[in-house]
């Protein structure tokens, strides 16, 4: 919220506030890159993950307005129905409340900068399901969903998974390729219909490389143990022949109740909400555990598990429409 108050009442830009991810951005060329920075040139300087993005202007002009945001992923494509999903974005900023963080949540509106390119506009509403709660990877997938419809052969929990959230979020579409970070995890997903090359490979000593072309690093052939391309439904870092996480137990109840979708004003004024079913719980890892912490610094007593209770979840939810959606 600091951020975003601060970019909207001086008109400046802040690659980055993380306490995880440095991020180094400037209009050059890439080999112009480690010259410009000290610190890439510095043996000293070590991560277990990088995300590198270039940009090779075709369509516009290179200016820093257009410039990746590149807080939380790099995109190769367009999403073509960013118009739209900015739309739909600021519609629900009139229902958006939160217990957990004080004063009015207004100082970070609009949650999408207009006139941002359609990069930065899905990296900041990536950022709100992010900070509000989810998964880096269930954020992703609520917006960049499978073809899941008339998906016969799709297993059921997965299939609800997706019809439950189809009623909060509208798919943000496009041909994309899309590699996202927290600066814990590191992953990638294509769009549904899968029009960007993403092309893998994996080492006998656990280095993952993923690029849009084969070759962009030189690695011995014979350190090599898998190679494939990404399709849709398909995430790294997991097998390659599996797909994402199911949902949790539940989302089948909450699909067939087919809630609204977000996005119409109602009064702030709310009926006395009856409390939430119980879910079953599972044991939460200890690394989603730190980055939930890490974002709900304000919250009242100790930072909530990543499998909340109702009371927290419906805390949680309002943030981000759950409770407007889900709960009407």
């Amino acid at each position: 919220m600091a951020r975003k108050r601060a970019e909207h009442q001086t008109e400046a830009y802040f690659p980055s506030l993380s306490t995880r991810v440095l991020v180094y951005k400037g209009m050059l060329t890439p080999d112009q890159l480690p010259r410009f920075y000290a610190d890439l040139r510095d043996e000293r300087l070590e991560s277990a993950l990088c995300l590198v993005h270039s940009r090779f202007s075709t369509n516009t002009f290179p200016s820093w307005p257009l410039a990746h945001p590149y807080r939380m992923l790099a995109h190769n494509g367009e999403i073509n129905t960013v118009q739209g999903n900015e739309n739909w974005m600021r519609a629900r900023e009139g229902v958006m409340a939160s217990d957990l963080l004080p004063g009015d949540l207004e100082r970070m509106f609009p949650i999408c900068t207009p006139g941002a390119s359609d990069t930065a506009r899905f990296d900041e509403a990536l950022e709100l399901l992010y900070m509000a709660g989810r998964p880096l990877h269930h954020a992703i997938l609520m917006m960049i969903p499978e073809a899941w419809e008339n998906h016969e052969s799709m297993d059921p929990a997965r299939k609800a998974f997706y019809r439950y959230h189809a009623s909060l979020m509208e798919p943000w579409d496009g041909p994309a390729s899309i590699a996202f970070t927290d600066g814990t995890v590191i992953g990638a997903v294509l769009d549904r219909n899968g029009l960007r090359p993403s092309r893998y490979w994996v080492t006998d000593d656990d280095l993952v490389v993923m690029a849009s072309e084969v070759g962009v690093l030189d690695v011995p052939p014979e350190k090599i143990v898998r190679k494939g391309r990404l399709e849709p439904g398909k995430m790294l870092p997991r097998r390659h022949d599996e797909g994402p996480d199911h949902p949790r137990r539940g989302d089948q109840g909450r699909a067939r109740r087919r809630a609204p979708v977000p996005g119409v004003a109602r009064p702030r004024a709310r009926a006395p909400r009856r409390p939430a079913p119980a879910v079953p719980a599972r044991p939460a890892a200890p690394l989603r555990r730190a980055a939930t912490a890490d974002v709900r610094v304000h919250a009242r007593g100790p930072a909530p598990d990543h499998r909340p209770d109702g009371a927290q979840r419906d805390r949680v939810a309002r943030l981000d429409g759950h409770r407007h959606a889900g709960r009407r």
